[in-house]
């Protein structure tokens, strides 16, 4: 039941809060682990950061990733993902939830990966020439959405 109200609101704020939407709107409403690729070095309580060549990838639980996302500065981040223990209903609730429309489809060793633009990111990269602003891969009953790719491991 509480999962069914978490959505009813995820579609209130998204109907009425489209305005700085960003990955860790939809990543609160799972429970799992939240990346943010970044530039910037940053420490907190809450969170770990892993050095990754010039830039770092803070991780954090998905029930704080709003809370890390206010901290840093959006212009030194690369990408955010996130992943979680979920099923084909909870795959089907992301796609929809994010109006994702999916421009590629494909499985490699038993991960099926989703391609695809949704209109509440601004962010996007060219994969065939298409633009793609989110990538969901499904395994085993772990998901992992990232923006505008999954840049870590799944």
């Amino acid at each position: 039941m509480s999962k069914y109200i978490s959505i009813f609101f995820l579609i209130l704020v998204l109907i009425f809060c489209p305005i700085n939407y960003n990955l860790s709107n939809l990543a609160v409403f799972y429970n799992g682990t939240f990346y943010v690729y970044t530039y910037q070095y940053f420490e907190n309580s809450f969170s770990n950061i892993t050095k990754n060549g010039k830039s770092n990838i803070i991780e954090c639980e998905t029930k704080n990733a709003q809370k890390l996302l206010k901290l840093l500065d959006k212009t030194k981040i690369t990408g955010m993902s996130f992943c979680f223990e979920g099923n084909q209903n909870d795959l089907n609730k992301i796609m929809e939830n994010t109006k994702l429309c999916v421009k590629y489809s494909e499985k490699v060793e038993n991960i099926q990966f989703y391609y695809g633009f949704s209109p509440l990111f601004d962010d996007y990269t060219l994969y065939n020439n298409e633009k793609i602003n989110i990538q969901i891969a499904y395994k085993d009953n772990n998901i992992s959405v990232g923006v505008p790719l999954i840049l870590g491991s799944i």
